[in-house]
């Protein structure tokens, strides 16, 4: 699959996110959305990005989840 990273990496922007007020908010996501779609995330269609709210107590998991996928911050 190291191979398949390497095409991502070319084709597309990195992926990124943010935390907004307890939402987290990933941007330039394609070639992962179904990966979000799966742990819960919503897609905004007025900006294109993906969201999810979440607690306080459970953002360090959700990082190293966008982490695993190659989402930086």
């Amino acid at each position: 699959y190291r191979w398949v990273s390497k095409i991502v990496s070319r084709t597309f922007k990195k992926a990124r996110f943010a935390i907004e007020g307890g939402t987290i908010i990933v941007y330039n996501a394609y070639y992962i959305k179904d990966y979000l779609k799966a742990n819960g995330y919503k897609f905004n269609p007025d900006n294109k990005t993906w969201y999810k709210k979440i607690a306080k107590s459970d953002e360090a998991r959700e990082i190293e989840f966008l982490k695993s996928l190659g989402v930086v911050q």
